[in-house]
């Protein structure tokens, strides 16, 4: 009777044993996603993570600080994934503080005002904001203003 009672203790110490490794085990896996969800977020979000500083040195190239409380223009949105000094601008991409960026076949071109304009009204020189696709492509350019003014 006793062997079966130490038998049955046993039985139910190893039980426990195992549901709480298998607890530690999912706490674990549960831990490692959690990290690899904040990696992906940190390194695919615009304005996060390493690259972060890379969008204030574009900034302090310009001369301009968005604050993002209120929009530089009427109608404009209040965040742009990137602000810039246009190098260049062709229908396919275009280089923004000599980063190159593909623009979207979709994309829109905005002026202070209430319609949209063609990509042929932006020069050289013009300080832009951009909204850019999870794709990495412009999806539209902003006139912050011309030629730095």
């Amino acid at each position: 009777m006793i062997a079966k009672k130490c038998a049955n203790f046993k039985n139910r110490f190893i039980w426990r044993k195992g549901i709480n490794m298998y607890i530690n085990i999912k706490k674990r896996i549960f831990e490692a996603m959690v990290a690899v969800l904040i990696f992906t977020i940190m390194t695919s979000t615009p304005g996060i993570g390493p690259d972060a500083e890379a969008g204030s040195k574009n900034l302090a190239k310009s001369d301009l600080v968005i604050t993002g409380e209120t929009p530089v223009h009427p109608g404009y949105p209040r965040l742009f994934d990137n602000i810039g000094r246009i190098d260049r601008l062709t229908a396919g991409e275009a280089v923004i503080d000599d980063s190159l960026y593909r623009i979207s076949h979709s994309a829109t071109y905005h002026v202070p005002g209430p319609h949209n304009v063609s990509g042929s009204r932006f020069k050289p020189g013009d300080i832009v904001g951009c909204l850019i696709s999870a794709d990495g492509e412009i999806e539209s350019i902003w006139l912050i203003s011309r030629n730095g003014r």
